[in-house]
């Protein structure tokens, strides 16, 4: 027999479907408006893949392109899974190059490269469950790193459940600093898509494979305390140096680039820490173990 409906989930979703209305105008997001509908369709959506396949569920609001998504950044929540309680990290604006199998230098970073993780208990399918999940995004570009130069966005594309750009970490390949203040991920042979003219909808893709290993260090002296009452989050952590290795592969246009040494790259924004958010945010209000009490 099922189990019946939790309140809570159905509650929260409608809670963050509606703080995004509200934050974004009248005219798009007012009752009725083009966006309000999109969010209410994509959210309903989403419930009914999270069900039926057992993942975690996506942010409930929506960013400028309708994605459930929230670009990285001071006093934004880090994580792309709702009904989340544990360890996170996520870090964008990356600056670095590599080197095609041509021979071509391409830079990689801008705000378009974005790599997290996210371990601990999340809420699928009526029930808690345990997991770990990178969201991965890489961006290159012939040049300096402005939309103008993009040759090829990477990325795993939004799963039936509504989770954006975001994967399954398997056992063993992210490792978490015994005090949280450092953590390092690697994954091998991602299968993503490319879309070099751009992550607009609807457009081109091409099949293509991502190996990545990404390392986050707290900066000394560098805590933060990250709390939304409206959207239900709560991160308690440190801002963080943080470094990209990446190699990728496009077999249908012969295509293949790998990163220079993980140390020449870093990123203009990271952050680790501990969070909870959805249900757990409003069933604790307190993270249940933090290493960094402000």
């Amino acid at each position: 027999m099922d189990k019946p409906e939790d309140p809570g989930r159905r509650r929260f979703l409608k809670t963050g479907l509606y703080i995004a209305a509200m934050g974004s105008g009248v005219a798009a997001f007012g009752a009725g408006g083009p966006l309000a509908r999109m969010a209410g369709a994509q959210a309903v959506q989403a419930e009914a893949g999270q069900k039926r396949l057992s993942k975690p569920f996506p942010l409930p609001w929506l960013d400028r392109d309708g994605n459930h998504n929230q670009t990285p950044g001071p006093g934004k929540d880090p994580s792309s899974i709702f009904h989340f309680k544990g360890m996170v990290a996520r870090a964008n604006g990356f600056s670095g190059m590599g080197k095609d199998n041509k021979g071509n230098r391409l830079a990689f970073g801008s705000s378009a490269t974005d790599f997290s993780f996210m371990s601990g208990l999340y809420w699928a399918a009526q029930d808690a469950r345990k997991g770990a999940f990178s969201h991965i995004s890489l961006a290159l570009f012939s040049g300096p790193a402005a939309p103008s130069n993009l040759v090829h966005d990477l990325h795993p594309g939004t799963s039936a459940a509504g989770l954006f750009r975001t994967v399954p970490v398997t056992p063993g390949r992210l490792l978490i600093g015994s005090n949280g203040r450092s953590a390092e991920l690697e994954l091998e042979d991602i299968a993503v898509m490319d879309q070099p003219g751009g992550p607009f909808y609807a457009a081109p893709s091409l099949s293509a494979r991502m190996s990545l290993r990404v390392i986050w260090k707290a900066l000394a002296g560098q805590k933060v305390r990250y709390e939304d009452k409206c959207r239900h989050f709560k991160l308690v952590g440190h801002l963080a140096a943080c470094h990209a290795w990446v190699k990728v592969e496009v077999p249908y246009i012969g295509f293949s680039w790998q990163s220079d040494p993980i140390g020449t790259s870093k990123a203009a924004f990271a952050v680790i820490g501990e969070e909870v958010n959805g249900k757990y945010y409003d069933e604790e209000g307190t993270l249940a173990a933090t290493h960094w009490p402000l």
